[in-house]
């Protein structure tokens, strides 16, 4: 009976959140699991359009407890350097809409 109500929570969330992002131009958006390597920090790369949204969603499945974090990164693509940091839980989504010009902060 659990695995029936997750499913329908987890298809009806998915129904709403295409619903939510879908009036938007440019929208990237997808869902997946990892394994978080140890001092391993970052473990997806995407170069984004100017006006690209990015929204994903993820589990991290070594996680020992739902109070288990990790720190995103989000980074200019060409210069390397950092642009944002969020502190995320064990389960979650992030969402980054780029808005600067092709050479500055664009990508994560």
């Amino acid at each position: 009976m659990r695995m029936v109500t997750y499913f329908w929570v987890h298809l009806l969330s998915c129904v709403l959140i295409s619903t939510v992002i879908g009036d938007y131009e440019y929208v990237k958006e997808m869902g997946f699991k990892f394994w978080l390597h140890p001092g391993i920090e970052e473990c997806y790369h995407e170069l984004l359009e100017k006006g690209s949204r990015l929204y994903f969603m993820y589990e991290i499945l070594n996680a020992n407890t739902p109070e288990d974090s990790i720190i995103a990164y989000f980074r200019n693509t060409y210069t390397r350097s950092i642009t944002m940091l969020s502190k995320t839980p064990q389960h979650g989504h992030l969402e980054l809409t780029t808005n600067e010009t092709s050479k500055t902060n664009e990508g994560i």
